[in-house]
This record gives C-alpha cells, structure tokens and sequence, in this order.
C-alpha cells in the first residue's frame, strides 16, 4: 500500500537505474579496487563509513530514502561544505 502511494525509500536498483540514466555512475568499488575493499567486507559499519566517503567524492548525491542519518547528515554535509555546487538530488517517489 504505502509503496504504490510513493511512501517507500527506492530499492537499491531503482536508485541505480535513476543515477546511471542521469549520467552518474560513481560507487564505492569505483574508488577501491576489489583487493582494497575485501578487508573491510567483514565490517558493516567501515562499510557504512565508506559510503559516507564516497558520497563525499560523488558529483552528486541522491536521497533515495525518507531521511535516513545517513542521508540527512550527508545532504547537510554537501550543502554546508559545497557552496551549493554539490548538488543533492531528492526523487519524487
């Protein structure tokens, strides 16, 4: 119910599909090599750091949930340390 009322974050892949047909195709396995990544596959939250990481390296960033910490403090971040030239994208759901 709540997702066909657009109420639901976007599935990993819908998020996909909506930055690589807006031209944006950074991750976090861009920026490391598998090599580099495998000891920190075993820890959620280096993980999590890492994301946080890369969205900071990112050209833009999408909200694809309804404000999760995550998101919200990394949205904040891109506003108050990018001048406005990072842009935050938040889909209509």
């Amino acid at each position: 119910m709540l997702r066909s009322e657009g109420l639901c974050p976007l599935t990993p892949e819908e998020a996909v599909l909506m930055l690589d047909a807006l031209g944006f195709n950074l991750t976090r396995e861009n920026l490391l090599s598998s090599a580099k990544l495998e000891p920190f596959k075993k820890f959620s939250s280096q993980l999590v750091a890492m994301d946080f990481i890369s969205c900071t390296a990112v050209d833009a960033f999408a909200m694809t949930d309804s404000g999760s910490q995550l998101s919200s403090l990394k949205s904040r971040h891109r506003i108050y340390y990018g001048g406005g030239r990072m842009p935050t994208i938040r889909p209509n759901k």
